[in-house]
Parts: structure tokens; sequence; C-alpha cells
């Protein structure tokens, strides 16, 4: 699925009644600048998700947690580690962890964990196995 710039835009013009769009309702409908983020990454296209991703003048925590998850989805560990490192810097970390849009299993998070294997990013592997130990106690492997 290829979705560009031009099509969010057209998506914004329906739902906001052809009114004119630009930065500011990329900002005011930020839900839906989301869902289309959310979409594009689950789908592969992780090209146009960080295209839409980038447009946006403010993100919250969904518009970091749907990209990365797409990245992480479609093994881009990482540059899903390095856009978490950059959520990072501004503060967001700790709502990703909680609020992952994917279903926090334990292979997402033993990918997450190679990531950070790679990456040498000890303390937030700390973290992950921490996070799998409570989710599989019984798990040796961990």
């Amino acid at each position: 699925m290829k979705v560009e710039i031009k099509f969010v835009v057209k998506v914004l013009k329906m739902v906001n009644g052809d009114k004119q769009v630009t930065t500011r309702s990329l900002e005011s409908d930020l839900s839906i600048v989301n869902s289309l983020i959310d979409t594009c990454a689950k789908s592969g296209d992780v090209v146009c998700a960080r295209s839409i991703f980038d447009g946006i003048p403010s993100k919250d925590i969904i518009s970091w947690n749907s990209l990365i998850s797409g990245y992480v989805l479609h093994d881009f560990y990482n540059i899903a580690l390095d856009l978490f490192d950059q959520m990072r810097g501004v503060g967001l970390e700790k709502q990703f962890i909680e609020e992952m849009a994917i279903e926090s299993d334990p292979i997402v998070w033993v990918a997450l964990l190679t990531a950070c294997r790679f990456h040498g990013n000890i303390g937030l592997a700390v973290g992950i196995v921490e996070r799998l130990i409570e989710m599989e106690p019984g798990n040796s492997t961990v």
C-alpha cells in the first residue's frame, strides 16, 4: 500500500468539509494523521509512514508509537531503536513502553531487546528484560 502526502491532505479535506489543509490542520486532526501513520506502517510502507510523521509539527506518544511499532513489525530494528532514542530526547520514553500500539507480547519485547543488544543500549535492555520476566516468570531463557 503506497500512500502519499497528497492522499493524507485529501483525507483531511474530506474530514474538514473540504477546508484548506495546512500544517495547523495536521496538528488539529492528529488522531486521523496518527491513524494514517499506523496504517501505512502496519502495511509495510514505512517510507510513507515516516513521511507523514515528519510532517507533523507536534507529535504525541501515539505518533511515535505507531511509527516505531511499524519499524519493529517489519524488522527495521535499527531504525526503530534510533527513533526510540529520538523520542527519549523529547521525554516520551515511559509512555511508549506502557502504551505500545502493537500487542505487548514477548516476541515484540525480544525484538526490541535484540535491537538494544545491537546498539549497546544497556539501560533500555534491562527494562525490557524486567518486563519479559513479568510476562513469563517461568521462562528460564529470559
